[in-house]
């Protein structure tokens, strides 16, 4: 139970401290349609401070193992935090939010270096707009605990589905409701 408080204080205290407290980096990709967006995918992983604070609380303090239990109380308290956010992912165009929603059940990433995070797939729900108009995707936590960042900033967005993608620089946003997160802009021509 410890552990489970823990982590809701943990994942929560941002809301109340409004100000970043760590660093979310973000792999985005999207499928296109008939150019347009039919699922945002995204992998979030934990800055290395935090995912070091996890690892402890995601091993049996026993045996220093993995503990299945410790990962789905995990998975629940992030779900809890991140779901309410679109798991820190957006769309929009034409100055319109496209709706989210889940495709399938979020997956806890343990990565390779040590960090810890989630994998996430969001359908993208129709928005009546031209399928060639600009998109914007963008990673952003309006709780404003973390900064997020693209893992992959030249190429921040995988797309599948469009044949001739044409896609921005990633920009960091710096001030405004935005602020602490990236985005990118994308036209796909059908």
């Amino acid at each position: 139970m410890r552990v489970l408080a823990a982590l809701f204080a943990m994942l929560f205290w941002g809301a109340v401290q409004a100000h970043p407290h760590g660093t979310m980096q973000c792999s985005m990709a999207v499928g296109f349609e008939a150019g347009r967006p039919v699922i945002l995918s995204g992998r979030l992983l934990m800055d290395a401070a935090h995912s070091k604070e996890m690892q402890a609380m995601l091993r049996d303090p026993a045996t220093g193992q993995l503990d299945a239990q410790r990962q789905q109380r995990f998975m629940f308290s992030l779900k809890m935090q991140l779901a309410r956010s679109n798991w820190l992912l957006g769309a929009q165009t034409q100055g319109m939010a496209a709706p989210l929603s889940l495709a399938q059940e979020p997956v806890l990433v343990l990565a390779d270096d040590g960090r810890v995070g989630v994998e996430v797939a969001l359908r993208v729900e129709p928005l009546t707009s031209t399928p060639d108009a600009s998109w914007q995707f963008f990673c952003a936590d309006s709780t404003l605990y973390w900064v997020t960042e693209f893992a992959a900033p030249l190429a921040p967005l995988s797309v599948t589905g469009c044949a001739a993608p044409v896609q921005s620089t990633a920009v960091s946003v710096a001030t405004g409701a935005r602020a602490g997160s990236v985005l990118v802009e994308m036209r796909c021509a059908p």
